[in-house]
């Protein structure tokens, strides 16, 4: 949570996760008469020093506490902390914030920033910000609830991970903390939701949960431990790595979500870790993808004892699926070393689910509509239209909006006011029903940053969208556009004639001569040129499914793997981001999903997860048409494919009523991928690239777990036929 240093004494700020309430600052440290030092991690020396001896400006009185470290192999992902000499009452705030300056001469990453990551006790990381040298920045950690009455009443302590996953050395400058408290605080009433006392109708799982990307159900786990309220609770199925790991069945019939702010629930492992266990919750949805905080909460030391974790919920990205026809769920996501999958047999166990709620207050969730997209360098007129639900009894509102920088508004409803960039409503809302207000945004004649929208109702923030879906030069020059035809294709991995008859066609290979840019990035191994290996794939769309063919032309062939490692073979694999969410872990699953085909045919993978019977096709090919994530999922795509003597073709076949959400949707992530092998070294992979792969700045980006640096496909004419039958 990273942005440009600023402050008053008396500002507005969040609080309870989303209320706009006035905040007072309260000064924690600024170091100028004070003896203290960082100690621990990667620091090898610190102390209070003037700021001018390094050229760095004052931001809160000329002395700021220096550090220098130096972070080794052995060192880099260990803790550095500050404790202060007298403990600090902090009861209630919302926000504990703290500036740093790197210098200059600080190792970067590839993108010129210095990555930090900073923890509270006991073992929790609150926040992973990247920061460039040569300028103050501020760093903020959101304190919930039950944190700041538990936690922050004697506050002395913070640690932080510098240069964190980075091998690098350098120094910086630690100023001015202080901490944010609302003058009037919003009151949150905690409510028990999911007690984990009961199994689903027939089953064994616990009460209005299932399992997510986990490989095994959830059960109850009382045998193994006491409860920490009720008579059972949750048993997480452990496994080594991040994965989101279980999700409710039916939450938005559980309680009005509308009204959460935060969630507690309690924690705990049957056997203490060696390594880390780490639990965060995270929400999907059809309006919001997936989100994931940053924050998480170590219980690794937790053996036998219950620990309450507690997190502000944002809910904004989410609340138009919350009150409309969307799919909403909310689940827990557990991260673990790799001891996880040791004999020892770890568990972890959740207990007591509760949400903090707000009683009355008037609902106001911005829409841009599903399809909307922004492109850098584009400019456009939007409608935005914003809901407004009384949560209570009727009353005047005052609904505010504010326009991203530069950008006006027509065509204002219901009287709404526009002067410097905001437009203001004054008007009467009523719980018996929906109140809409509209306007037209309209931009600069080119957009050069992602616009974001804000605004309040009745102190409230704004929820659902922040802005259309924005994509920068990388992604707005590489977008594939899939025309509707009603062609026939047979997939047996040629490309025969009329198949693809005005399918349209996209050329890219891994020659970097002229750089490393999409379209045709280059991620490992050998490089060819251009005109030695290549891909060329055409992509149209029907009425029911989207087809990509695949056509790879290659030297030097292998399709051998050892074990199931077909990623080290010959092999094309394509990615779909059905929803949109563009989340920066891939959803493993038919809205997010990796279809890997080896070159040959020998083998199909969807998600790494269930491997179809490949079936012999006319001609000499292989095909099959039950790809899914595993036995009791739905099929969801097809494919066909053949090799020659210089290359192969794979052939892909997506049903559009299982990866589309919500059906009408006419923007998709996608991304292709080429593994390459050769005969000399079989089963290995000599070299990997792929269509777009990189992030906003074009930096090379792995696909395969991260779907924010993947491309887009349109879907052009979009036909949609009657899915209900699905």
């Amino acid at each position: 949570m990273l942005k440009k240093f600023g402050s008053a004494m008396l500002i507005s700020a969040l609080a309870a996760g989303s209320v706009l309430a006035q905040t007072e600052k309260i000064p924690v440290e600024s170091f100028e008469s004070i003896d203290i030092a960082m100690t621990g991690g990667s620091v090898t020396g610190s102390l209070v020093g003037d700021v001018a001896f390094d050229d760095v400006p004052e931001i809160d009185g000329p002395m700021a506490l220096y550090v220098e470290y130096d972070a080794t192999p052995s060192t880099y992902w260990s803790q550095a902390a500050i404790t202060l000499p007298e403990p600090h009452d902090l009861t209630g705030i919302t926000e504990l914030r703290f500036s740093l300056y790197f210098l200059p001469s600080s190792t970067t990453n590839t993108n010129g920033e210095v990555p930090v990551r900073t923890h509270l006790p006991p073992d929790d990381g609150y926040s992973m910000d990247y920061i460039h040298p040569g300028e103050w920045y501020e760093i903020t950690l959101k304190i919930d609830p039950y944190v700041a009455e538990t936690e922050m009443p004697t506050f002395d302590l913070f640690r932080m991970v510098i240069s964190a996953g980075l091998e690098g050395s350098g120094a910086f400058y630690v100023d001015n903390i202080y901490a944010l408290r609302p003058t009037n605080p919003v009151a949150l009433e905690v409510v028990p939701l999911y007690g984990f006392n009961s199994t689903n109708p027939g089953a064994s799982t616990p009460l209005g949960w299932t399992r997510d990307q986990a490989s095994v159900d959830p059960s109850l786990g009382a045998d193994l431990m006491t409860p920490s309220e009720g008579t059972n609770c949750m048993l997480l199925p452990v496994t080594g790595g991040a994965v989101q790991a279980v999700q409710t069945l039916h939450a938005k019939d559980d309680i009005d979500w509308t009204r959460v702010r935060a969630i507690y629930f309690d924690a705990t492992v049957t056997d203490d870790f060696s390594t880390w266990c780490t639990v965060r919750p995270y929400i999907k949805s059809s309006s919001g993808g997936t989100t994931v905080p940053e924050e998480f909460r170590g219980i690794s030391g937790n053996k036998g004892s219950w620990r309450t974790v507690s997190y502000w919920l944002d809910l904004g990205p989410h609340m138009n699926s919350i009150i409309g026809d969307g799919d909403f769920a909310i689940g827990i996501r557990n991260d673990n070393g790799g001891e996880a999958n040791s004999p020892d047999a770890q568990n972890i166990l959740i207990d007591n689910f509760r949400v903090g709620m707000v009683s009355s207050f008037c609902l106001a969730v911005r829409d841009f509509g599903q399809n909307a997209s922004i492109y850098e360098g584009s400019s456009g007129s939007y409608p935005v239209t914003v809901s407004l639900t009384m949560k209570g009894d009727a009353a005047p509102v005052e609904m505010v909006e504010m326009l991203p920088e530069g950008w006006s508004a027509t065509d204002i409803s219901n009287g709404g006011v526009l002067a410097d960039g905001t437009i203001t409503w004054n008007l009467d809302v009523s719980p018996d029903a929906v109140q809409t207000l509209s306007y037209t945004a309209v931009s600069p004649a080119s957009i050069s940053k992602k616009p974001v929208w804000s605004g309040s109702v009745n102190g409230e923030t704004v929820f659902g969208s922040a802005g259309p879906a924005y994509f920068d030069k990388t992604v707005t020059d590489t977008l594939v556009e899939a025309p509707l035809l009603s062609n026939t294709v047979t997939l047996d991995g040629v490309i025969s004639a009329g198949e693809y008859d005005g399918a349209n066609v996209y050329t890219f290979n891994h020659d970097t001569s002229d750089g490393n840019k999409a379209p045709g990035v280059h991620l490992s191994g050998k490089e060819y040129p251009a005109a030695v290996e290549n891909m060329t794939f055409h992509v149209f769309h029907d009425a029911d499914y989207i087809y990509v063919a695949a056509d790879v032309v290659d030297p030097d062939l292998s399709f051998e793997f050892n074990d199931i490692q077909f990623w080290n073979a010959d092999s094309a694999e394509v990615y779909f981001d059905g929803n949109l969410s563009r989340s920066n872990a891939i959803e493993s699953e038919r809205h997010g999903c990796q279809l890997t085909v080896v070159g040959d045919g020998r083998l199909a993978a969807s998600n790494n997860k269930y491997f179809p019977t490949m079936l012999d096709a006319a001609g000499g090919g292989k095909y099959m048409e039950d790809g899914r994530d595993g036995a009791d999922q739905p099929v969801y795509w097809a494919c066909g494919a053949k090799a020659s003597a210089t290359g192969y073709v794979v052939e892909y076949r997506v049903a559009k009523a299982q990866i589309l959400d919500p059906a009408n949707r006419t923007q998709i992530g996608f991304e292709v991928m080429v593994n390459s092998s050769e005969a000399a070294s079989a089963a290995t992979r000599t070299g990997k690239w792929g269509y777009h792969c990189s992030d906003a700045s074009g930096v090379p980006f792995e696909a395969y777990n991260n779907e924010s640096g993947w491309t887009l496909m349109n879907l052009l004419g979009t036909s949609v036929n009657d899915w209900s039958v699905f």
